[in-house]
């Protein structure tokens, strides 16, 4: 089983073996393990839920039931950044829900670079001499915007048609502490970051320099590590063990049969009678 590398951008991308090997949706981004193309690999070749598809040249990564973009993947740090994928107006975006990770793939979570803003959207009611965000503004209902721990207090949920929370990387936000009402596109573009674990046989395995898989469905589901030498086992350690454990037994094999032919060949001297000299 072939280890392929490949670099990008200064991170180095690791692909399972040559039936998964990394690909490229258009765009130049390089993406391998624990990352999948969907429809085009089997989905033993990285972590369950890691299926990307491509559309025209962008990599879209599939969280509950909804499209993110894929922005960038650092390898060594083991973390992305994607963005909503529906997102179409980059001044005035409409966001229509919130993200949700954790119960669909506990492999991510997100990191400390990102913070949580707050749109509230059609408010009847509002407090006065807050900024509001005009182009999102229906007649006399208006649209709102707040960063975590900066939202005025308000019976926003009495007086809101919706809320939705959506995270966006810091520094996107601003030095502040707050999305300004006019800017908050550009936060959204730029997406936010997720960093993924590996669970503890998936752990064992890479550490032993395999690649983690999965096939099967539902609670048939079944672990693989994938090594190097083509063995499918729970760790690449073990491959190792079986190799010397063979090559034990061969030698110690060897090893007897040699003795025997010695000693066979010894007491076949011993038995030719003497000259009697």
């Amino acid at each position: 089983m072939a280890l392929l590398y490949t670099g990008i951008h200064g991170n180095s991308v690791k692909s399972s073996n040559s039936a998964c090997p990394s690909f490229d949706c258009g765009n130049g981004l390089v993406i391998g393990y624990p990352f999948w193309q969907q429809s085009h690999q089997p989905d033993h070749c990285g972590y369950p839920g890691f299926n990307i598809s491509c559309t025209g040249q962008t990599p879209f990564l599939h969280l509950s039931d909804h499209l993110y973009r894929v922005k960038s993947i650092d390898y060594p740090q083991n973390s992305l950044v994607i963005a909503y994928g529906e997102l179409n107006d980059t001044i005035c975006p409409l966001v229509s829900h919130g993200v949700t990770i954790n119960s669909t793939l506990p492999l991510l979570n997100y990191t400390g670079d990102d913070k949580t803003v707050n749109f509230f959207y059609n408010c009847t009611l509002y407090p006065p001499s807050v900024q509001y965000i005009k182009c999102l503004q229906y007649g006399a209902k208006r649209a709102y915007v707040f960063m975590d721990g900066a939202i005025p207090e308000f019976d926003w949920r009495s007086y809101c048609e919706s809320i939705v929370r959506v995270p966006v990387i810091g520094k996107a936000a601003g030095d502040d502490g707050a999305v300004l009402a006019d800017g908050f596109g550009g936060a959204l573009q730029d997406g936010f970051k997720l960093t993924w674990s590996a669970d503890r046989e998936c752990q064992t395995c890479e550490a032993s320099g395999g690649f983690c898989g999965h096939g099967g469905d539902g609670v048939h589901r079944k672990f693989f590590c994938f090594c190097g030498d083509g063995r499918q086992l729970a760790s690449c350690h073990d491959a190792g063990t079986l190799i010397f454990g063979s090559l034990m037994i061969t030698s110690t094999v060897v090893f007897l049969i040699g003795r025997k032919k010695i000693g066979a060949h010894k007491r076949g001297f011993s038995q030719i009678p003497s000259s009697g000299r």
